[in-house]
């Protein structure tokens, strides 16, 4: 069922990334549970998330792909209803940019060159993040 999931998922054009992103938690969702992720109860959904290695974005984001996977098996008839009632939901701050200053931006590019440069160029006057520059 992952498998038609995620082919569902790449029809409605989610980038690759998502998708395995996707892929690895339903999997390990699966492997926790011991039986098809379909089958996960509350309790197998509560216990995986409560690992205490995991931050609370981290928890935020595996409840994403759990919801968007159970309500696209609600609406083909798969499961009657979704696990993820009553689940606890982390509270996570949102994140606040940090701009370098001009000070310091000014000391990194004249002791920078090449594709350093380049690269704080991206983030500084682009906005770009080090995932995206990197791509």
């Amino acid at each position: 069922m992952i498998d038609t999931f995620l082919a569902y998922q790449r029809a409605r054009n989610l980038s690759p990334g998502t998708i395995a992103a996707y892929r690895r938690t339903l999997n390990a969702l699966e492997r926790s549970c011991g039986a098809s992720v379909l089958a996960a109860t509350r309790d197998d959904v509560a216990t995986y998330l409560a690992r205490p290695e995991l931050a609370p974005v981290t928890r935020a984001a595996y409840l994403s792909a759990f919801s968007s996977f159970f309500s696209w098996a609600i609406d083909e008839g798969l499961v009657e209803s979704s696990p993820l009632r009553r689940v606890a939901r982390p509270r996570v701050r949102r994140g606040v940019p940090r701009p370098i200053s001009e000070g310091d931006l000014r000391t990194v590019l004249l002791a920078s060159e090449g594709r350093m440069r380049a690269w704080l160029l991206l983030a500084a006057c682009q906005g770009l993040r080090c995932i995206e520059i990197s791509r």
